[in-house]
């Protein structure tokens, strides 16, 4: 379906945490980092297949940062830019989403050096 008329993909990580750690049902199937690049692939082989440019679909990825460690959240979301997923949703700590989502904003211009669009 997405190979036909969608202009988003998203894929979430973690499959079974969320920004807290505990388990959540999700609505979206969830993949590994390793399988991100097969299912774009996939996603690519579709288009093609039907006649559409796969650069016409944006990439992007969903994952949990706690705000600890900058170096941890510019590699996570450079290990996804290398995928192809230019476009990020960082989920925040719910108990203290205002200080990360700060310390996310100063990392802001790291993460646009990977071409990430990040979101929080």
């Amino acid at each position: 379906a997405a190979s036909v008329s969608a202009d988003l993909d998203r894929c979430l990580w973690p499959p079974d945490a969320d920004a807290h750690g505990s388990a959540r049902r999700r609505v979206e199937r969830i993949r590994h980092p390793e399988e991100l690049t097969e299912l774009s692939t996939r996603l690519d082989e579709l288009c093609v297949a039907i006649g559409r440019d796969p650069s016409t679909i944006r990439r992007s990825v969903q994952y949990a940062w706690d705000g600890l460690d900058r170096a941890e959240l510019v590699d996570t979301a450079g290990g996804r830019a290398r995928r192809g997923f230019s476009e990020h949703i960082i989920t925040l700590p719910v108990r203290d989403a205002v200080r990360v989502a700060s310390l996310a904003a100063e990392a802001l211009g790291d993460l646009r050096t990977l071409g990430v669009c990040a979101a929080g």
